[in-house]
C-alpha cells in the first residue's frame, strides 16, 4: 500500500485522502497538507506531517502497514525526514517509534547536514536529543553540519549546557572519549 515514496504532491494527496478515509489521519492532517507550499520537487508525506504534529497512533499505524524504509527515509524538499521533524518539535513517542522501525534514519542528514540529533539541540528537545544520542553514540554526536558545528556546538549556541553536557556524557560513555565534541573551533 505504502511501497513508494512521492514524487509529487497528487500522489500524498491521494494517500493521506485514502488514509483520512480509513481513520489512520486525524481530520486536520489533510487540511495541513493541502495549505503546504509545493514546489513539484517535494517529498512531504503524511508521515512527515504525523511525525511533527506528535501522533503517534498516525505514525504506528503507517508503520505497521509495511511500507518499507524507503518510505521512513523519504524526504522533505529541504532533505527531513519525519524522524527529523519528530526529534525537532520534541515529540519524544514518535521519535522512538521511528528509531525502532529503523536505525539507519538516525544518520540522515538534510540539505544543511543537519542530523535529526541537531535539530534536536537546536531546539532544546533534550528528551528527544538523549534517545537519538544514545543510539548512535559519539559517532553520531561528533556529526558535523555544513557550518562545521555538532549537536553539542547548537546546544551551546542556544544556552543549553545542560543538553550539551549531556551530549558529552553520552559520547564518552558509549566508547567516544569527549574530545573534539563539541569544543570550540580554532579561529
Amino acid at each position: 500500500m505504502f511501497r513508494r515514496t512521492f514524487s509529487s504532491p497528487a500522489d500524498s494527496n491521494a494517500l493521506v485522502r485514502k488514509l483520512k478515509g480509513k481513520n489512520y489521519l486525524p481530520q486536520y492532517a489533510l487540511s495541513l497538507e493541502e495549505k503546504m507550499s509545493w514546489n513539484g520537487s517535494s517529498h512531504c508525506s503524511c508521515l512527515h506531517v504525523a511525525a511533527g504534529l506528535g501522533d503517534s497512533k498516525t505514525v504506528n499505524d503507517i508503520i505497521e502497514s509495511g511500507p518499507g524504509e524507503d518510505f521512513l527515509a523519504n524526504r522533505d524538499e529541504d532533505g527531513y525526514t519525519a524522524l527529523h521533524y519528530a526529534a525537532r518539535w520534541g515529540k519524544d513517542a514518535v521519535v522512538d517509534r521511528l528509531i525502532a522501525a529503523s536505525q539507519d534514519l538516525i544518520w540522515l542528514r538534510n540539505q544543511s547536514g543537519r542530523t535529526a540529533l541537531h535539530l534536536a539541540a537546536m531546539e532544546g528537545a533534550i528528551e528527544a536529543a538523549g534517545k537519538l544520542a544514545k543510539v548512535g553514540g559519539a559517532e553520531l554526536i561528533s556529526v558535523k553540519d555544513v557550518s562545521g558545528d555538532t549537536a553539542v556546538d547548537h546546544a551551546r549556541k542556544r544556552w543549553r549546557p545542560d543538553l550539551a553536557d549531556m551530549l558529552v556524557a553520552i559520547a564518552k560513555k558509549s566508547g567516544g572519549s569527549g574530545g573534539g565534541v563539541g569544543r570550540p573551533r580554532p579561529a
